[in-house]
């Protein structure tokens, strides 16, 4: 790529301007207001979809939807464990 950039420009001085001009072209994405009228809005609107939400599983939910995590891993710590 820079040796395009070279070809096509006249001179060194040149092509330092473009090399730093595309170089620039990378910029930070946009931040949401965090104050104000519109920023409260934004707050009480998200709270108000976190309440919507079901609420938490519970452990049947969880074994239902992992399985091995739940599971007999070591057979012998189990036994271990089951004798205490």
């Amino acid at each position: 790529m820079i040796r395009l950039l070279l070809n096509q420009c006249e001179n060194l001085n040149s092509f330092i301007v473009i090399f730093l001009f595309q170089m620039d072209e990378k910029r930070k994405a946009f931040r949401k207001q965090t104050t104000g009228v519109k920023a409260d809005r934004r707050k009480q609107k998200k709270k108000q979809e976190d309440n919507e939400q079901p609420p938490a599983s519970t452990l049947d939910d969880a074994k239902r939807r992992n399985p091995k995590a739940f599971s007999i891993q070591n057979p012998i710590k189990a036994q271990q464990e089951f004798r205490r």
